[in-house]
C-alpha cells in the first residue's frame, strides 16, 4: 500500500478497526499522526497511540475530542511540556486544573 493510500484511510470516517490497528502500527510517525486526529478513532486506538513515541502524534491524541478522561489524565504528565498543557486544556480534565488552581476546592 502506497503512503498516500494509507493517508486516505487514515482520515476516513467509516474506518474499521482491523484497519486502524494495523495503521497505529506503521512505522511512518506521519500516518500515526493522522490516525490520532482523525475524529472517528475510537478511544480504545486513541489510548494506544497515547503511548507513541512520537510526540506529534500524543500530541493529536490530546486534542482529539474522542479521547478517554483517563488517557488525557495520563497525558497530563507526559515528558512534553506542550503535550501536558494541550491536555490539561481539554474541558474532560478541567477539574483537575481547577484542584490545581485551588486545592481547598478538592476538599469536603
Amino acid at each position: 500500500m502506497t503512503k498516500e493510500e494509507k493517508i486516505e484511510l487514515a482520515m476516513s470516517k467509516d474506518i474499521s478497526l482491523e484497519v486502524l490497528d494495523k495503521l497505529i502500527e506503521d512505522t511512518d510517525p506521519e500516518i500515526r499522526q493522522i490516525v490520532a486526529d482523525n475524529p472517528k478513532t475510537p478511544p480504545v486506538i486513541l489510548d494506544r497511540l497515547s503511548f507513541d513515541p512520537d510526540d506529534k502524534v500524543r500530541l493529536n491524541v490530546a486534542l482529539n475530542n474522542q479521547t478517554w478522561t483517563g488517557t488525557l489524565l495520563r497525558l497530563t504528565g507526559d515528558q512534553d511540556e506542550i503535550i501536558r498543557d494541550m491536555a490539561l486544556s481539554m474541558p474532560k480534565t478541567w477539574i483537575i486544573r481547577d484542584l490545581e488552581l485551588d486545592p481547598a476546592k478538592g476538599k469536603a
